[in-house]
């Protein structure tokens, strides 16, 4: 009945995504970019569902003749994720308490995961200060997983993650017959592997692993410059 009544009330032209916003809110959305997800997103991650569902919608738009349209002024609105994979203990989301409108704060989601630069990423860090207030401990987690992600991917890795203590720096899969990329040390604190970079967080002093970790992703960014 609910559905039926929002076809009714959304029957003009354009109104799909209107009709998705309030499907979302019927079935729930579960947390983005947290760990309680919902349907299929709980199958295969929040990284990896964003992936392919952009690359169905390029190739749909490719099929259809839509990606010779005129642009729209908004680059960020399809803008493909990053491929780089990130997994940190961070509480990265808009909370309701900060942005109310759930339709704006899935707008600016997918704005934040469209920037390509540190200095967008200040820029629009200020933005949301002059906007909303002060940004609470979930918005600042968000930004700063986004800048991982553009130093991550700025230095060719292909994953960050956090496990047994250890933060883990892997590079795409060998090429077939390769051995070891033969990384070379960058930094005293991260120990070089086979494809990867391990930083022990037992042993950290008087950093922070957030601190670590772009000093660390830094040296490789300048490393390939």
């Amino acid at each position: 009945q609910e559905r039926l009544e929002v076809l009714a009330d959304n029957s003009q032209l354009g109104a799909g995504y209107a009709i998705a916003m309030r499907d979302l809110e019927m079935r729930g959305a579960g947390d983005l970019l947290g760990t309680r997800q919902s349907g299929y997103i709980a199958a295969v991650g929040f990284q990896l569902y964003t992936r392919l569902l952009s690359q169905a919608v390029r190739l749909l738009r490719a099929e259809s003749g839509l990606e010779t349209e005129p642009d729209s002024g908004l680059p960020w609105l399809d803008a493909p994720s990053l491929a780089i994979n990130i997994e940190l203990p961070l509480s990265s989301e808009f909370p309701a308490s900060y942005i109310p409108d759930q339709e704006l704060r899935l707008t600016l989601y997918r704005r934040i995961a469209s920037l390509r630069s540190e200095a967008d990423l200040t820029s629009t860090e200020i933005e949301f200060a002059d906007r909303f207030g002060e940004p609470p401990q979930g918005v600042k987690d968000l930004l700063f997983q986004m800048k991982i992600k553009i130093l991550g991917e700025n230095a060719g890795l292909e994953s960050i993650s956090i496990i047994n203590n250890q933060l883990i720096l892997s590079y795409p899969p060998l090429p077939k017959g390769a051995r070891q990329r033969g990384l070379r040390e960058v930094d005293p604190i991260a120990r070089a592997g086979k494809n990867a970079y391990w930083i022990n967080l037992a042993g950290l002093r008087s950093e922070t692993w957030q601190e670590v970790l772009v000093r660390v992703l830094r040296k490789l960014q300048g490393s390939r410059e």
